[in-house]
């Protein structure tokens, strides 16, 4: 076989093997995760953060099914997020892309509120700062 075929094939070869990996790490819910805890007393919480390119921030929260959650996303008009219900890895429909939203919780378990820039934002590695603020009734 030609070197330079030969030498082809194992770059394409060894592009192909690390695919996967690269892939998971960006679409990784595990990544970047933070539980957001309410203090004694208390039914919310605001946390502020930032996030740049494609990064996605994970906010982890816990509620039960017919309550009420509110989220609220500030400081910011390059960030958005999207709020997933336990068990799912979509976003709960009327719950894709916002800044602010408020809704029944239809389970119990924890709830994921991904954070992140619009695809041109991202794309062009921007940094985002935001403040974003949890309660549950």
């Amino acid at each position: 076989m030609n070197p330079l075929r030969l030498r082809c094939l194992l770059v394409l070869a060894l592009a192909l093997a690390l695919l996967p990996l690269a892939s998971a790490s960006a679409a990784d819910p595990g990544a970047n995760r933070h539980t957001v805890h309410f203090a004694r007393g208390t039914s919310e919480s605001t946390v502020s953060g930032s996030l740049t390119g494609y990064d996605t921030v994970n906010y982890l929260l816990g509620a039960r099914a017919g309550q009420t959650m509110h989220v609220t996303l500030s400081d910011s008009n390059d960030a958005y997020f999207n709020v997933i219900a336990p068990g799912e890895d979509h976003a709960m429909a009327g719950a894709l892309e916002l800044q602010s939203w408020s809704g029944p919780l239809p389970a119990t378990g924890e709830y994921r509120i991904e954070v992140f820039q619009p695809r041109a934002q991202a794309r062009r590695g921007g940094t985002a700062t935001y403040t974003i603020r949890f309660a549950i009734e």
